[in-house]
């Protein structure tokens, strides 16, 4: 087991490096024309596009999102208004509505993707190659352990 000080450090450099690329994100997409989006927005676009479907249920994305489906209501409702995503109402239950992505919100979508992609390519290339590799291995063990507790919890 880590020392506390040292969870203390892992999980503040964790936030802090998180912060600093949404911040530095941030700064670099204001100086060129880019999509005004949210984080809370990307989320969203990010549940609908990764679901097999291409589409979803505003249940799924508060379950996802581990948020209350108020509050992904809200978010949708803006998003629709903004032309980011299309409610599709089924053809068989009236009351059944799914969310897509439009063709504004998967080109929103494509360019985050791209600028982020972009930005972790700049700093990652000021890291060895072979601490990419580790960093990559972390990752993916603490998106398994992480995984493994939601499972836990449903």
């Amino acid at each position: 087991m880590q020392e506390e000080n040292d969870l203390k450090l892992i999980w503040g450099r964790l936030f802090e490096v998180i912060e600093s690329i949404r911040d530095l994100h941030s700064r670099k997409t204001r100086m060129k024309p880019s999509p005004q989006t949210t984080l809370a927005q990307m989320k969203v676009m990010h549940c609908i596009l990764f679901n097999p479907e291409g589409e979803t249920k505003v249940k799924d994305i508060a379950r996802q999102l581990a948020i209350t489906p108020g509050a992904v209501s809200q978010a949708v409702d803006k998003m629709v208004k903004d032309g980011m995503v299309d409610r599709i109402v089924s053809d068989t239950d009236r009351r059944s509505v799914s969310i897509s992505l439009s063709k504004k919100g998967l080109e929103i979508h494509r360019y985050m993707e791209a600028s982020f992609s972009e930005l972790i390519g700049q700093l990652l290339r000021k890291v060895p190659v072979e601490k990419q590799t580790v960093f990559l291995e972390v990752l993916n063990a603490l998106l398994d352990a992480v995984k493994e507790e939601k499972e836990k919890l449903e």
